[in-house]
C-alpha cells in the first residue's frame, strides 16, 4: 500500500469519527495509528482484534479469578491470559494455532487450554444461520465446524467472558449462551455484519448490550464494531440502564 493511499484511508476514518461526534474514539488516535504500521500485528502486539473501546472495556472488566472461552485465537489469547485465571480457546486453523502455541511457549502462558479442531467435509445443506455451523468464507465452502461450535459444550456453564471472534459465528452464540454463569459476558466482534442479525435477533435481543464502534487496531479501512451483552440482565425483569 502506497503511503499517499494510507494517508487517505487514516484521514477518512478520521473525518467520519469526527462527522458521528465519536470523540472517546478520537481520544484514543495516539494508541491506534502506531498499530497501523508495519510489522505490527495482534500477535505480536499482544492485543485482541477488536475495538480500541471494546478493548479498554476488557481491561476494565477481566479479573483474576475470572475463567474465558474464545472461539478464534491470536493477540486476544495472550492478552486474556495475562488477566484472568484461566482461559480456553478454541482454534480451526493448524497453521495459526502451531504459531500461536509457539508465542505462548515463549511467554510462558500455562493457564490457557488451547483446542485445535479443523473443518470436516459437508455443510448438511443447511441456511446459513446458528443451526447451519457453516462459515460464508469462500474457502469454507462445502466445510462445517460442528466440533469446533461444540467444544464448549463439554465445559461446566461457568465462563465469566466468552469472546467469540472466529467461524461459524451465529452457531458458536447459540451453543455460547448457555454456557455463561449469571451475569456473565458474551463479546461478539464484526457485530454488525447482516448475516448475524437474525441469530442476534432471536438469541440475544432480551439481554442488554453495548456497543463499541471506532477505531481497530491493525485496520484502516474502516471503523469496527465489537458488541458486549450481559446475559442475565433480562430486560423485562430490570428498569434502568444497564451496568455494562
Amino acid at each position: 500500500m502506497s503511503k499517499l493511499v494510507a494517508f487517505s484511508r487514516v484521514s477518512t476514518l478520521i473525518l467520519k469519527t469526527l462527522g458521528r461526534g465519536d470523540f472517546e474514539s478520537i481520544k484514543l488516535i495516539n494508541e491506534w495509528l502506531p498499530t497501523l504500521l508495519q510489522d505490527h500485528s495482534p500477535l505480536n502486539d499482544e492485543i485482541p482484534w477488536l475495538t480500541l473501546k471494546a478493548i479498554k472495556w476488557l481491561e476494565k472488566n477481566l479479573k483474576p479469578n475470572m475463567t474465558v472461552f474464545e472461539y478464534g485465537s491470536g493477540g486476544s489469547t495472550i492478552f486474556i491470559a495475562k488477566r484472568v485465571s484461566k482461559i480456553v480457546s478454541v482454534e480451526h486453523d493448524s497453521f495459526w494455532y502451531n504459531k500461536v502455541l509457539e508465542v505462548m511457549k515463549e511467554k510462558s502462558i500455562y493457564n490457557c487450554k488451547y483446542i485445535l479442531l479443523e473443518p470436516d467435509e459437508g455443510d448438511f445443506k443447511s441456511e446459513y444461520g446458528y443451526k447451519s455451523y457453516t462459515s460464508q468464507k469462500r474457502e469454507y465452502r462445502n466445510k462445517n465446524f460442528r466440533k469446533y461450535v461444540q467444544s464448549i459444550d463439554r465445559f461446566e456453564n461457568n465462563f465469566d467472558v466468552i469472546l467469540i471472534d472466529g467461524r461459524a459465528r451465529p452457531s458458536c452464540i447459540a451453543h455460547a449462551i448457555p454456557k455463561i454463569r449469571p451475569g456473565g459476558y458474551l463479546i461478539l466482534d464484526d457485530s454488525q455484519r447482516k448475516r448475524y442479525q437474525p441469530t442476534i435477533s432471536s438469541l440475544l435481543s432480551q439481554y442488554f448490550r453495548r456497543d463499541f464502534i471506532g477505531f481497530k487496531p491493525f485496520n484502516s479501512k474502516n471503523l469496527g464494531h465489537t458488541t458486549v451483552w450481559k446475559i442475565n440482565l433480562l430486560r423485562k425483569l430490570n428498569e434502568g440502564k444497564s451496568d455494562i
